[in-house]
């Protein structure tokens, strides 16, 4: 058992003991005073170890345990789950569930046109009367209760017929969602096929697996049992999809040594974020919304909200006078003269219109 390590300080390093700050101060250090290792994602130093042992991280990703008082009790919870040195919410997740290695063959089958969340502005310009903007809570630990499939029983296959995920050639087509409308090369469950009415005929590669699931119940309790559970809720999936390119410098060699994720598994990532495109895109067959974003919508009719159940619909913003949709993640009042959201733009142009 890994010894638990002094108490980190924040912001201000000290000598033998791990700090959290912020990435800038992170990549300067390393470019002041040098280290015995950093790790590297997409060229752009994230954390390191210093000369003397200790470690330098980045306090950027808990964003809402900034202060001392409430990273130290994060803390608490992830040593309870011997979790020393969390780099993100999930990290006790991953360390109180073991999680399957996938060979990275079966990775490398979908890579290439693995896609994120859907965000579209379905209808752009000015829409007068009762809008209403909810979102699903905790869209993607919903997603988890569906189940994952066991790695174990992954097989290669093309008929498109058995449960798995297969990669097809695709003409795209507008309306639906991202990747769908899109891309040329696609990843498609035979759910998906049968729902966005893709040719099977059309399949170039893929896997099926098995009936026995994996234990999916048990991530679930998991996370839940965190007191910040909501923010690893968000996160947890983010392992399974990262094919970033990340490196391991040696700062007394000057060796650059690639890595991979131990726990990319593609197949889970996209189950997670297909399951939550394919309930946007029911709500936008029902003909009333206007723009979706991730896990949330602008819609004129009312939905049935549980905000308190996982899964539910929340109602996050109402605009009685028309609301104004400049693009994806992009909206504000149709009266107003600043947008509510504004996703993608520059710090200086946010809160206009224009």
């Amino acid at each position: 058992m890994e010894p638990r390590p002094l108490w980190p300080t924040l912001q201000e390093p000290e000598p033998g003991r791990d700090c959290y700050t912020d990435r800038v101060r992170v990549q300067s250090y390393a470019r002041a005073h040098g280290y015995s290792r950093a790790w590297r994602v997409n060229g752009e130093i994230t954390a390191l170890q210093r000369r003397d042992g200790s470690f330098l991280k980045c306090l950027d990703n808990f964003p809402s345990h900034q202060t001392v008082d409430r990273f130290y009790s994060l803390l608490d919870e992830c040593f309870s789950r011997q979790c020393f040195r969390p780099t993100a919410y999930h990290d006790p997740v991953y360390a109180d569930i073991a999680m399957p290695r996938l060979p990275w063959t079966i990775n490398a089958l979908f890579a290439p046109q693995f896609a994120g969340g859907w965000n579209a502005a379905l209808m752009r310009g000015v829409f007068a009367g009762h809008h209403n903007v909810y979102d699903i809570q905790s869209a993607y630990l919903s997603a988890l209760t569906d189940g994952l499939p066991n790695p174990a029983t992954y097989r290669y296959c093309i008929d498109g017929r058995s449960p798995g995920l297969y990669v097809l050639d695709h003409d795209p087509v507008a309306g639906l969602p991202y990747p769908f409308d899109t891309f040329r090369r696609v990843n498609a469950t035979p759910t998906e096929i049968e729902i966005y009415g893709l040719d099977p005929r059309r399949i170039v590669c893929g896997i099926r697996w098995g009936a026995r699931p994996w234990h999916a119940p048990k991530l679930f309790d998991s996370i839940t049992g965190l007191s910040f559970w909501k923010y690893a809720a968000r996160t947890y999936w983010g392992r399974w999809a990262m094919t970033d390119r990340v490196e391991m410098l040696g700062g007394n060699t000057g060796a650059v040594t690639p890595l991979r994720s131990i726990f990319a598994n593609l197949p889970w990532a996209h189950l997670i974020l297909s399951r939550v495109r394919m309930r946007l895109y029911h709500e936008v067959l029902k003909g009333d919304v206007r723009h979706v974003f991730t896990d949330s919508i602008i819609c004129q009719r009312p939905r049935r909200i549980t905000p308190f159940t996982v899964g539910g619909w929340k109602l996050i913003r109402v605009y009685d006078n028309g609301v104004y949709i400049k693009g994806p993640g992009q909206y504000g009042p149709m009266y107003g003269d600043f947008l509510d959201k504004h996703a993608g733009t520059p710090l200086a142009h946010r809160g206009s219109l224009q």
